[in-house]
C-alpha cells in the first residue's frame, strides 16, 4: 500500500522539485522579465513604504513556467519559502504570474482574508488584470493588480498616494460595501465556530481550537541582500484567487 501511494505521489514530488523558488531580494522578483525597470522600481518603493506604515508585506513573483504544477501549488511553495508577513499579524500577500502558463494568483495571508476576500481577489484578477494581460500590457496589469489588492487589504489607508498616478488605478469600494463585506465575513466565521462547537462538543472544540492556534503559520525567515529583510513567518491557508488569460 505504501509503495502504491509513493508511485502516485512521485510525479507530484518531481514537479515540485522542478519548480525552483528564487530567493527574495526585493518586493518584486521579475524572473520572467514582464515588468519594465521603472515600473518595478515604483512597485518596490511603494510596497516598502506600505510595509513600513501598515505592516502589510506584499511581494510579486513572475516566472517563466510553473513546471507542471498548478498555480495554487506553486504559490504555496513560494509563500512557504518566503514566509511573507509576521507570525503575529499574518499580513502577507503574494502575486504570482507565470508567463508561459498564462496563469496568475493572489495568495492571501490569514490576517488579510477578512478584507481581501477570495471573491474580491478574483474580481481584481478577472476585471482589472486579465483584460490588460490579453492586450499584452503586463506592466499595467501587474501594477494595477498590486494597487487594487493592497487597497482592498487595507481599506482605511489611501494606498494610491504611494504610487505614481495611483488615483487612476484604484477602484474604491463604497464604505457601505466595505462594511457589508466585513460584516458578512465576520458572521460566516462565527457561524463556522458555532457549528464546530456543536459537532465536536465542548472538550473537542477546545482541543480543536488550541491545536489550530498552535499549528498555524510558519516560523520566521529572513532573505535578501544589502541588509534587506523579508518574511517573518506569516501564515497562509490557501486563501486567494487564481485566473488565466
Amino acid at each position: 500500500m505504501r509503495t502504491f501511494l509513493l508511485l502516485l505521489l512521485f510525479p507530484l514530488l518531481v514537479q515540485a522539485q522542478d519548480f525552483q523558488v528564487p530567493a527574495i531580494h526585493n518586493h518584486v522578483v521579475d524572473e520572467a522579465l514582464l515588468i519594465d525597470s521603472h515600473v518595478e522600481n515604483e512597485i518596490n518603493t511603494a510596497l516598502a513604504q506600505v510595509k513600513r506604515d501598515t505592516g502589510v508585506e506584499m511581494a510579486v513573483l513572475t516566472v517563466q513556467s510553473l513546471e507542471g504544477l498548478t498555480v495554487e501549488q506553486a504559490s504555496m511553495h513560494v509563500v512557504e519559502k518566503w514566509r511573507l508577513g509576521t507570525v503575529k499579524g499574518d499580513k502577507g500577500l503574494l502575486l504570482l504570474v507565470s508567463k508561459n502558463d498564462r496563469k496568475l494568483r493572489f495568495e492571501v495571508g490569514y490576517g488579510l482574508e477578512g478584507n481581501l476576500t477570495d471573491a474580491e481577489a478574483g474580481r481584481i484578477i478577472n476585471n482589472a488584470m486579465v483584460p490588460l494581460l490579453k492586450q499584452g500590457d503586463s506592466n499595467k496589469a501587474i501594477l494595477t493588480g498590486v494597487v487594487q489588492a493592497v487597497q482592498q487589504a487595507i481599506p482605511d489607508v489611501d494606498v494610491a498616494t504611494y504610487f505614481n498616478n495611483g488615483q487612476k488605478i484604484v477602484h474604491y469600494s463604497t464604505k457601505k460595501e466595505k462594511r457589508k463585506n466585513k460584516f458578512l465575513s465576520t458572521l460566516f466565521t462565527l457561524l463556522m465556530w458555532v457549528i464546530i462547537y456543536f459537532v465536536l462538543g465542548r472538550r473537542g472544540f477546545l482541543g480543536f481550537f488550541l491545536g489550530s492556534s498552535l499549528g498555524r503559520g510558519y516560523s520566521g525567515g529572513s532573505f535578501g541582500s544589502s541588509g534587506s529583510s523579508f518574511g517573518g513567518g506569516g501564515g497562509f491557508g490557501g486563501g486567494g484567487a487564481s485566473g488565466g488569460w
